[in-house]
């Protein structure tokens, strides 16, 4: 059996991308409000993300000046 490299992984997982997203595109056309709540979301994770990224590098900051 072939050892997998993380490249491998990530080609596998791109496809396994396009396929599902070809058949959840194709199920039906979404409407407005799907779009724009899907939209939010996206949004809203990301601001969480660089809430976070902010969170870790102010306590970091914090945490290298106390030593």
């Amino acid at each position: 059996m072939k050892q997998r490299t993380f490249w491998d992984g990530v080609a596998l997982g791109a496809i396994a991308g396009v396929v599902l997203g070809f058949m959840v595109m194709t199920k039906e056309p979404m409407t407005p409000s799907e779009r724009t709540r899907m939209a939010m979301e996206r949004r809203a994770r990301r601001a969480w993300r660089r809430a976070q990224g902010s969170i870790g590098h102010i306590a970091g900051r914090f945490s290298g000046g106390l030593q």
